[in-house]
């Protein structure tokens, strides 16, 4: 595959919010992974309703993705538009990731 394909970037996308979502329910626990989840750890995805959850990780990566395509979209790279599309965006994952998981 080529590295600078659209596929190979999906993938790479598809594969961190993939670890994430396996990897956010032991991030903290450090040695208490094993008397949670057995001498073999976490080997399933954990989930609420039927799909597996993400965290700010991958939505601030997502979103770090989506402004680099669109200032690569522009030809150069216009700092104040996407500064201030990214703070607007982060904002308002963070704040639905905090709605959901903690009832805000």
């Amino acid at each position: 595959m080529d590295k600078r394909s659209k596929e190979y970037f999906r993938d790479c996308l598809l594969g961190g919010a993939i670890g994430d979502a396996l990897g956010w329910p032991v991030e903290f626990l450090r040695l208490k992974i094993k008397n949670k989840y057995g001498k073999e750890g976490i080997t399933d995805l954990v989930s609420e309703n039927g799909k597996a959850e993400i965290t700010d990780d991958t939505q601030m990566t997502l979103f770090t993705a989506e402004g680099l395509l669109r200032a690569e979209s522009k030809g150069r790279f216009f700092c104040r538009k996407i500064i201030r599309f990214f703070k607007q965006r982060l904002f308002l994952g963070i704040f639905y990731t905090l709605k959901k998981k903690a009832g805000f």
